[in-house]
């Protein structure tokens, strides 16, 4: 004899949701097909479009979609993000030139005013670069950054002073003082949960070398032993951490997160990297390979430098105002190279003691 077995029903299983934004973001579409069946169900709704300032000085516009439908969940879309200020547009305006120049004058007539850079040449600090930031309406904001140098930033950190320059090629001078306007930062959001966003800055914002000493082998320094493409040990992790995050940020708090940092082999996109350094835990950090190839679009990819990146001496290709910048993942070929990004949008590598590949800082900041 035959049984007759009756199955409950199975219901409907959206649980493949698809959200499609239109071009501009006044509109967002919901998708979903059932996987027991041939239903599918869609949605499509207009953007709430809201300008934000926070209490933090963060802003950015903010574009929600919410859905009728239960299975579909409130998607949000962020632009125009900025947040911190720094060094960027070359001052122009002849009378705050003059103004500023006969108040700060130079390192060489006002050296009490002027910081060093500390920057490398022949491997040593060597004090031939200077800056001086100037608070010109006493409002506790930073509005000028002065730039001099008596003679050009090398290439790389072992080259003798002297030598050939990318400030030269980006139409700076020795002995001459350059200003520049403190801006806000303007970041791309990359990735966002539970309150937070992951960004990355627009623009090539600085200039420096992943590390100032080349070497084959293991060897002490910043405190342990390690390659010299060793991004744990790194100079620019604590450049990032240190002088970056105190020129640009006054309130950094708890705005910026400190975030484990993935330096595993599946963050270089290598098969075998014997260069790769333990995790870290950073507030600023540079983006990994996998990060640039997973989250940076085809038009984020290649990146504009400032004119303060550039008075720094990144390189900057002919006829372009895009650079090349830094990654924080390790060549696996050699100990003292690392990857970086070409002004195509093209992953290569360079050694650790350029000063031409300029800095993209990224981090998670809570909103």
């Amino acid at each position: 004899d035959q049984i007759e077995c009756v199955l409950p029903a199975l219901g409907h299983d959206f649980s493949d949701l698809t959200y499609t934004w239109s071009n501009n973001y006044h509109n967002c579409k919901a998708e979903a097909s059932c996987a027991h069946c041939d239903v599918t169900i869609e949605e499509s709704v207009e953007v709430n479009i809201e300008e934000v300032i926070t209490d933090t000085n963060i802003s950015y516009t903010k574009y929600t979609a919410e859905f009728e439908n239960e299975n579909f969940s409130t998607r949000y879309h962020y632009e125009d993000l900025k947040y911190g200020s720094y060094p960027q547009s070359k001052l122009t305006d002849a009378s705050i030139i003059n103004q500023l120049d006969v108040e700060f004058g130079t390192p060489i007539s006002q050296s009490d005013k002027w910081n060093s850079y500390n920057y490398y040449a022949s491997s040593s600090v060597n004090p031939f670069m200077y800056y001086v930031d100037v608070d010109l309406d006493n409002d506790n904001n930073l509005d000028y950054r002065g730039v001099y140098f008596s003679s050009y930033r090398p290439i790389s950190t072992n080259d003798e002073l002297g030598g050939v320059s990318y400030q030269y090629d980006n139409g700076y001078q020795i002995n001459t003082t350059y200003w520049f306007k403190y801006e806000p930062i303007s970041w791309n959001v990359l990735d966002q949960g539970d309150g937070k966003l992951f960004i990355s800055s627009e623009l090539i914002l600085d200039s420096q070398s992943y590390y100032h000493e080349m070497s084959e082998v293991e060897f002490l320094h910043n405190g342990d032993m390690g390659y010299a493409n060793n991004y744990a040990l790194s100079d620019i992790r604590s450049w990032l951490n240190d002088e970056f995050i105190s020129s640009a940020f006054t309130n950094s708090g708890d705005v910026i997160l400190t975030t484990e940092v993935d330096n595993s082999l599946s963050s270089t996109l290598d098969s075998a990297n014997s260069y790769v350094c333990e995790n870290t835990n950073d507030k600023l950090f540079l983006l990994s390979r996998l990060e640039s190839k997973n989250y940076l679009t085809s038009s984020q990819l290649n990146a504009s430098g400032s004119d303060y990146a550039k008075c720094q001496g990144l390189y900057v290709a002919t006829n372009s105002d895009k650079g090349f910048y830094g990654l924080r993942t390790p060549y696996p070929s050699e100990s003292y190279k690392i990857r970086y990004i070409t002004n195509n949008g093209n992953v290569s590598y360079d050694s650790i003691t350029k000063t031409s590949l300029g800095v993209r800082p990224a981090c998670w900041i809570n909103i």
